[in-house]
């Protein structure tokens, strides 16, 4: 009888070690899985119906040709997803074109987009870029064209988490990606992107330069030719 007692307490430890362990297996699975927000998803979100109207402002130069000025609206609306070669899913991006607000939107072009767990890359006329590499921290940097055959562009998350006001209205939390930096006397490459929490890409601005490289012009500012443009958030939503 005795013998009997010390089996069954035995057998009864025996449970309520692998009762034990089998909760700290599922609390250590718990805590491993991914806080999203942390590793910055919410600076890109992606769903079916998203869209996103932007106000265009360029100004173009050219050596032999007068400078142009425009302006114009694009929207862009995340249509359907479709899997890739790779089984990975991406949006597809219907681009809309209007030059005022009052005219109707029409078809521009077609892009895509993929977030998955570790980069955000956007095929734009059928190049590949590199926007967003997680997880997002101040400092991070990536090559922006990784995949395709440009030179490289050192980007790099130089704000995050931190407001951002633009067109009377401000977003608590706002990440800048900073695309290129470089200028000297004759060429000037300015570039970077804001990203706002939960909403998206909310502006970007390109600056790129050619200068006068003659002796009676270089270094005075002299503009050869080169694209000036910002790209503004106007209205978001989902259909």
């Amino acid at each position: 009888m005795v013998q009997k007692m010390k089996a069954m307490k035995q057998k009864i430890a025996c449970l309520l070690c692998i009762v034990g362990f089998l909760q700290f297996s599922s609390c250590a699975n718990e805590e491993l899985q991914p806080d999203e927000a942390l590793l910055g998803y919410d600076y890109y979100p992606v769903d079916i119906g998203l869209f996103y109207d932007y106000e265009i402002k360029q100004t173009s130069y050219f050596p032999n040709d007068p400078t142009t000025n425009e302006t114009f609206q694009i929207r862009e609306l995340l249509e359907s997803t479709f899997t890739g070669v790779d089984g990975i899913g991406n949006y597809k991006i219907q681009r809309y074109k209007r030059p005022t607000s009052d005219l109707p939107w029409a078809l521009d072009s077609v892009y895509s987009v993929r977030r998955d767990k570790f980069n955000v890359t956007r095929s734009e006329n059928n190049r590949l870029f590199l926007k967003l590499a997680f997880p997002l921290a101040v400092g991070k940097a990536w090559n922006g064209n990784q995949f395709n055959e440009f030179r490289k562009d050192d980007c790099k998350v130089t704000d995050m988490d931190v407001p951002y006001k633009i067109n009377n209205f401000t977003y608590d939390k706002t990440l800048k990606v900073e695309l290129a930096n470089d200028s000297s006397l004759v060429y000037q490459d300015r570039r970077h992107e804001i990203y706002a929490e939960k909403v998206g890409l909310v502006y970007k601005s390109t600056k790129i330069l050619n200068y006068c490289t003659e002796p009676s012009c270089i270094g005075q500012g002299r503009i050869l030719s080169g694209t000036i443009r910002t790209q503004t958030l106007l209205n978001y939503g989902k259909n």
